[in-house]
């Protein structure tokens, strides 16, 4: 008598794989990178298909979206021998997001919260400033309270020789916040 071995790859089989398969990727929570950065004050790259394309890998198996800022996960080195940053936007679940974080950090993207908006922030001195809301907004890390530097090499120089100020006002949710200090000093965005 003898014996018939049990197919394992029946056409029956494969098609539930395959639904199951298609079903994950549908039941994946929507995550769209806006944009991506990554690099120095020199030089930068988009590296918004990289970054997508890693957060769609960790999703689709079932990973949380954290991962380490390195040229390595970046894809390239664009400025060597300098220590780059990374900034990112994007939308979860319909709800914009904003993130950034040094080389050498790890990023957790799964941490979403609510997102600090700058209204507004200059760097500057009484004879001229820079206005640099947009730059802020690049560094803001939306995970949590961020930490901001504030020197020339962040902001850029608008009046050379002449000690510098920054101030940031910003809002968490319905509440307004302002923070300022001197060049070389920080500031930490959070809701206190």
């Amino acid at each position: 008598m003898s014996e018939t071995p049990a197919n394992t790859n029946s056409p029956q089989q494969t098609a539930t794989t395959q639904t199951t398969a298609e079903q994950a990727v549908n039941s994946m929570p929507e995550f769209i990178v806006i944009w991506a950065n990554y690099g120095s004050v020199n030089k930068s790259v988009d590296v918004t298909c990289i970054v997508q394309a890693l957060v769609t890998e960790l999703l689709a198996k079932g990973e949380p979206v954290k991962f380490k800022v390195s040229n390595d996960h970046m894809g390239c080195n664009p400025d060597k021998a300098v220590n780059k940053s990374f900034a990112i936007q994007f939308n979860y679940q319909g709800q914009n997001y904003s993130l950034a974080a040094m080389e050498g950090e790890e990023v957790d993207l799964s941490l979403v919260a609510p997102t600090i908006n700058v209204l507004g922030a200059v760097y500057g001195c009484s004879k001229g400033c820079f206005d640099v809301t947009a730059k802020v907004s690049a560094l803001l890390d939306s995970v949590g309270p961020t930490r901001i530097f504030a020197d020339n090499a962040t902001f850029g120089d608008p009046c050379k020789g002449v000690k510098k100020s920054f101030s940031v006002r910003y809002a968490i949710g319905e509440t307004i916040y302002t923070r300022t200090c001197k060049e070389d000093e920080s500031v930490e965005l959070a809701a206190s």
